[in-house]
């Protein structure tokens, strides 16, 4: 009698610690803010792509910089709202290396440009998976055009980005604040549209900052560089892994 009290207590104990075992997996799952690739593909989409506020929709703007349809009404400095997105452009202009005081058609071959780009906008994962993405964008970019030709420019020029994303999926609510930086080299682009995809050059960037799921606190960084292909599209190798895939410029799509 006392063998069998002393089995169905022993039997209590295995399944209690069996149960707290299944309850510390669910609660590693549930608190983990390790991010998936997926995730991770998705943060530097937002960080190139035109839909989401990305370099794509500086450069997009840039396009228009040396084109003097851009000045018809005078204005060097300015703020546009396009879509969900608001930007405040300041503008200076050089010729021959020397600047000059407003955009003059056939002397200006050079300018620079500060961009501030804001909004607020909710978007699906780029991937398929990862449910939605909530974007507080706010990013900064100084960028130096040089005319090359009469229907091309290079693009340098530097970044940071301090926007907020919410990623809300059925496991959980990830809250990310952007502490970002890019920097883009000897990017050619056409300009007089009807597009601007960029023929050539690069972008280095790394994807930082803190992520957040309510209980736990983690600070992220991906490094990323990025090399246009001039069909509208970008190839992007995360450095810390190898993993390689495509970003639509417009669109933001991931294609692996």
């Amino acid at each position: 009698m006392k063998m069998t009290g002393m089995l169905s207590f022993l039997a209590l104990i295995v399944i209690a610690f069996s149960a707290c075992q299944k309850e510390d997996v669910l609660n590693n799952l549930t608190n983990s803010i390790d991010l998936s690739d997926d995730q991770k593909m998705d943060l530097v989409s937002s960080a190139l792509a035109s839909s989401t506020g990305g370099i794509m929709a500086q450069l997009e703007l840039s396009g228009n910089f040396l084109d003097s349809t851009f000045y018809a009404f005078g204005k060097l400095d300015t703020s546009l709202t396009y879509n969900w997105m608001h930007y405040d452009v300041e503008l200076s202009f050089f010729a021959s290396g020397i600047e000059v005081p407003l955009y003059i058609p056939g002397l200006v071959d050079s300018v620079t440009a500060d961009i501030h780009l804001t909004g607020d906008t909710t978007y699906a994962s780029q991937t398929g998976g990862n449910g939605t993405w909530t974007l507080n964008l706010n990013t900064h970019a100084m960028l130096y055009l040089k005319q090359l030709a009469l229907d091309t420019i290079r693009v340098n020029g530097n970044g940071a980005d301090s926007s907020l994303f919410v990623n809300q999926t059925q496991a959980q609510t990830l809250n990310i604040e952007s502490r970002s930086t890019f920097a883009l080299q000897n990017v050619v682009m056409p300009i007089g549209g009807p597009t601007y995809y960029p023929v050539a050059g690069t972008v280095s960037g790394v994807v930082a900052g803190t992520a957040s799921n309510g209980t736990l606190t983690k600070n992220i960084q991906i490094p990323y560089t990025a090399t246009f292909t001039g069909d509208g599209r970008v190839t992007v190798t995360l450095t810390n892994s190898g993993l390689q895939f495509v970003i639509d410029l417009t669109t933001g799509q991931i294609i692996r």
